[in-house]
């Protein structure tokens, strides 16, 4: 090859170097035309892949009807590389694409804007048959938003941060934060001061001191140890706890927890209490008290005795056995192997399962469960009304005044209420009457030396007020050998011969047809009436909540008891030879008789003959005195009339005599011709069949008027207890027409008892509650879906993730210790004591208030630019004193931080001490910091922080766990239906044509829904990019549907 090249002649080198330069710069050239023509393209491409994720929005909002903005949004986020490759060119200086660059990063290189790149008013369009361009105006509205619950889950996760605890110096800092911002200026605090929530908020903490304050020492019950349950069985818990209440009144000592003593002990504590009273006042200073007073004093010193006990001191073992009946009638609730109450009573509470409450916390758990399945269905209502009352000894629930059983304590402090009140009544009539018994052994044992009292008290009484009228007459006692027990009364003047009487009365005090044993027989009638109601009245109200069918309570003895009570006082009224009294002028003319206690109060009606007598012996001046004497008697008469017992005064004996004789035997007659039996079923009515507005009383109250007025007595309870109705609601001017109107009356009074307001009027009502919550925040939160939640389906998903979360859990709890709420309550109850610095105090406000009334804005923090800060700021604070209840008391000088602009009066909102490392303790900082945490490690409530900020834990972690399911459901969902539309390999592109002014390619539709607009419009669409200006911006400016069917 060399030889031959060296023969060749210099001027075909010469050719061949000059070929091989022109071969060498035509490839050059051509691979330069080729590069520049790819670079072209691929610039055109990316004009079609950028444009094409806004036209896709387009399409999207018009045939599928997703939200244009949604499907730019979700578009916008996807990343350059993942969906264009690392070549994709973005940039006029080619810069490659990388990990955090997203599809809307090439919007303004490409379109001049970052958002709202396509035009709102751009129509999909097709070509007519003249191929014309015409707008397709039978679209979708793009309404579709698919549902997401970013933000409260952001909102969740960023909330276990603030579960690192509530430091004071974390805290101290977002108050100086919140001060520099929020009040910031006088503008900002007029918001705050001005808004409705926060003043009502203020407000019920003011004006409720008292309830707050009763609320946080029933929260604030000190823990047992655990040694308080050693080897019990739950329902002797039961037993102990309620002992250990009976302990707070009697002062006694309960070792047997086999049995509970509460109704028992506590009857006799109070009647023993109550006889001891009437006794000491009744001994006190006979000569000199008049008998009403001491009985009004007697009566004043009995309610003192029940209104004035300090009920607080049984708030540890009532709130304990409270505590105790919840957790275990939920654990009987949702723990159905339980087939009787017994079963779960008899296990030994040193198990596992119980440590909740051994542990003195309260198992939310347990509570969202069993709340859940009580609403969730009526057999499980059933099973909680079964634990509450029916696992008690049925012999301990019903008895009356014959048969008292000896020990009625039921394990049930609410049973053992009604049993202490029923047989503390039963037992003080027992007691009444066997003092009636002692009084009658008593007089009967000295009657001789109390008819002389009787005869001296009578006689003296006469001469000190007939001898105010005439000193010429004489009185005179005389009682018969025939009948020892009547007393006669004579008021006479001596003449020659004879005696000219005025007066002569007769009245047997003694004896069986006696005054005082009339009486007596009425206080025992009274006693035996009593005793019948209120053990009728009390045995049916167990029997309803024992849900008793055979218990066959019947109210017969009242009736009947009630009937002997009115005929015993008429008889004790009408009775002429008990009582007579003869006025007369000697045998000359008899003025008035008077027959029995009637016979006094129809002495009205004898006015006008004994004013004749007056007149007749010249006394004329006495007669205002007689008629002012019979006034209250005139009164009485006048009352009778006005209910309905009477329609004439004058004819009072006859009418009333009739009417009484009538109702005593229609009372009896009456009780045969109603049901013996109100068959009230509280189940059916806390859970009835279909969903109504009445509530669960209702139906008792409607029984209860029927049963007391039926309709076929209308006619005779209208004559006869209509009068009665009248009396009782004190009615003089008759409003009352007939029993109808006290039958409806009675029939809604369930509706004072539970307004048409009230939350609960039975558990379908609860059940059913919509959740309602603002719908701004649930639109903020993206949860608007909850809104139409009701309590029941709350509880039930609720439920269902707990559960989930704690079966994959099972080293987590959802327990608390309850005395953080009693933190948080003794927190709202502080007081502060204010010294301003011109010297003014203000003592005893609540703190909450004395923020709120001084509040001000963060520009009058500086002394030096105080103006327009007025007089009641907390700038002006000199001094305080914090009043934080359990004796704590804390000074603190202001003056201190004057030139501390981190810190201010606000920070004692939360009890940040001035060294901000520390919480006050009783102040909100401190009660939240044992909720969550954040008191020092010496503090003695540092364990309970930490146990308790455990369980706050879990409860984000199981929130999360429900918003994670929530999110992937609905991610699914958003994908089924947009997602899968707006995804990359949904769709192709194809350039048609392209050049400096315009380009034009195809969007194709690789997957499509079956909608009918969808199979209208087609899958192919015709797109132009236009750039009018010849600047770098492009702009869509078509969207042509090339398979549109007309």
């Amino acid at each position: 090859m060399k030889k031959s090249i060296k023969k060749a002649k210099p001027w075909l080198i010469s050719l061949i170097v000059m070929f091989a330069f022109i071969s060498g710069f035509l490839f050059f050239i051509r691979s330069y035309v080729d590069s520049s023509k790819q670079n072209y393209l691929n610039k055109i491409q990316s004009y079609i892949d950028a444009s094409s994720y806004l036209a896709k929005s387009k399409i999207l909002k018009s045939v599928e009807d997703l939200n244009e903005d949604y499907v730019n949004k979700k578009l916008s986020e996807q990343y350059l590389e993942q969906e264009f490759g690392k070549d994709f060119i973005w940039k006029p200086d080619k810069t490659d694409a990388n990990l955090k660059n997203k599809v809307s990063d090439i919007y303004r290189t490409y379109f001049g804007k970052s958002i709202d790149v396509i035009e709102k008013d751009l129509k999909l369009q097709y070509r007519d048959n003249n191929k014309n361009l015409v707008d397709i105006t039978d679209l979708k509205n793009g309404e579709f938003i698919p549902k997401n619950i970013d933000k409260i889950t952001a909102l969740t996760r960023s909330s276990e941060d603030f579960l690192n605890g509530f430091s004071p110096s974390l805290a101290s800092l977002g108050l100086s934060f919140f001060q520099s911002q929020a009040l910031e200026n006088e503008d900002h605090l007029n918001k705050i001061k001005n808004n409705n929530i926060i003043k009502s908020v203020v407000d019920f903490i003011n004006n409720n001191q008292s309830l707050i304050k009763l609320l946080s020492k029933i929260f604030s019950t000190k823990n047992v140890d655990k040694s308080f349950y050693k080897d019990l069985t739950i329902k002797q818990v039961f037993n102990k706890n309620i002992n250990l209440i009976t302990s707070s009144f009697t002062k006694k000592t309960y070792s047997d927890n086999n049995n509970d003593y509460f109704a028992d002990d506590i009857s006799d504590l109070v009647i023993s209490d109550v006889k001891n009273i009437v006794l000491q006042e009744w001994n006190k200073d006979k000569k000199n008290i008049e008998i009403l007073d001491k009985f009004k004093t007697i009566f004043n010193k009995v309610k003192d005795y029940f209104l004035k006990f300090d009920y607080l001191k049984i708030l540890d073992n009532l709130f304990r056995y409270v505590q105790s009946e919840l957790y275990f009638s939920m654990y009987y609730v949702i723990n159905e192997q339980y087939s009787n109450p017994s079963q779960l009573l008899n296990q030994k509470i040193e198990d596992k399962r119980f440590d909740p409450l051994i542990n003195n916390k309260l198992d939310f758990s347990l509570l969202i469960n069993g709340f859940s399945k009580v609403l969730e269905d009526k057999k499980y209502t059933t099973r909680l009304l079964d634990f509450l009352f029916k696992r008690t000894d049925k012999t301990k629930i019903y008895f009356d005044h014959k048969t008292i059983p000896q020990n009625i304590g039921t394990s049930s402090l609410i049973l053992d209420v009604i049993n202490l009140i029923q047989k503390t009544i039963l037992k003080t009539n027992q007691l009444i009457k066997e003092a009636i018994e002692g009084l009658e052994n008593y007089i009967k044992e000295n009657m001789y030396e109390l008819r002389e009292k009787i005869r001296n008290t009578i006689l003296d009484v006469l001469k000190s007020k007939v001898n105010s009228f005439s000193h010429s007459v004489h009185f005179g006692y005389i009682h018969t050998s025939e009948d020892y027990n009547k007393l006669t009364v004579q008021i006479y003047t001596n003449l020659w011969l004879t005696k000219f009487y005025y007066v002569d009365a007769n009245i047997y005090i003694f004896g069986k047809n006696g005054l005082v044993t009339k009486i007596f027989d009425l206080f025992k009638q009274i006693g035996n009436s009593i005793s019948a109601t209120s053990s009728d009245s009390f045995n049916f109200l167990k029997s309803v909540l024992y849900r008793d069918l055979d218990s066959n309570i019947g109210f017969k003895d009242n009736f009947e008891e009630i009937s002997k009570l009115i005929n015993i006082g008429h008889d004790l009224f009408s009775d002429q030879k008990m009582l007579n009294i003869d006025l007369s002028l000697g045998s000359l003319k008899q003025i008035a008789s008077i027959k029995g206690l009637y016979g006094i109060l129809n002495l009205p009606n004898e006015l006008d003959t004994l004013k004749n007598l007056l007149n007749t012996f010249g006394l004329s001046s006495f007669i205002s005195k007689v008629e002012k004497a019979v006034e209250p008697l005139q009164k009485i008469l006048d009352l009778l009339k006005d209910f309905g017992f009477i329609s004439d005064t004058k004819k009072f004996i006859q009418q009333f005599d009739t009417y009484t004789k009538k109702i005593i035997k229609y009372i009896p007659d009456k009780y045969q011709s109603v049901n013996m039996q109100l068959n009230y079923d509280l189940i059916s009515n806390l859970y009835p069949k279909t969903k109504t507005n009445t509530n669960f009383i209702n139906d008792f109250t409607t029984r209860l008027a029927e049963f007391l007025f039926p309709k076929n007595n209308k006619d005779q309870d209208d004559e006869l207890l209509l009068p009665i109705i009248r009396l009782i609601r004190n009615d003089k001017d008759k409003k009352i027409t007939s029993v109808e109107q006290i039958k409806k009356d009675l029939t809604n009074y369930s509706e004072k008892i539970l307004s048409k307001d009230s939350l609960f009027k039975n558990i379908i009502d609860i059940r059913d509650l919509k959740i309602q919550l603002p719908d701004n925040l649930l639109k903020h939160l993206k949860i608007e879906n909850i809104k139409d939640l009701t309590v029941l389906e709350l509880l039930q998903i609720t439920s269902k993730y707990v559960n989930q979360f704690l079966k994959n859990n099972p080293d987590k709890s959802l327990t608390f210790d309850l005395s953080s709420i009693g933190f948080i309550l003794k927190a709202l109850s502080a007081s502060v004591d204010i010294t301003y610095i011109d010297n003014k105090k203000i003592t005893n406000k609540n703190l909450f208030k004395a923020l709120y009334d001084d509040l001000d804005s963060f520009n009058h923090k500086n002394d030096e630019n105080d103006k327009g800060r007025k007089a009641e700021s907390f700038y002006n604070w000199s001094s305080i004193v914090l009043n934080l209840g359990d004796d704590i008391k804390r000074t603190i000088d202001l003056e201190q931080t004057k030139n501390d602009f981190s810190y201010s009066p606000l920070h004692l909102l939360l009890g940040i001490d001035l060294n901000k490392v520390q919480y006050i303790k009783n102040t909100i900082g401190y009660a939240l910091a044992t909720l969550i945490g954040g008191i020092n490690i010496t503090d003695p409530n540092y364990e309970l922080a930490n146990q308790n900020r455990k369980s706050v834990i879990t409860i984000f972690a199981i929130l999360n766990f429900v918003l994670q399911n929530q999110e992937t459901i609905l991610k699914n969902l958003e994908y089924q239906k947009a997602g899968i539309y707006y995804k990359k390999d949904s769709w192709t592109t194809k350039l048609i044509n392209s050049n400096d002014k315009e380009i034009k390619y195809y969007l194709i539709r690789n997957l499509t829904s079956e909608n009918e607009i969808n199979k209208r419009v087609g899958n192919r669409f015709e797109v132009t990019l236009t750039n009018d200006n010849n600047s770098s911006y492009w702009k869509i400016s078509n969207i042509v549907a090339l398979d549109y069917k007309n």
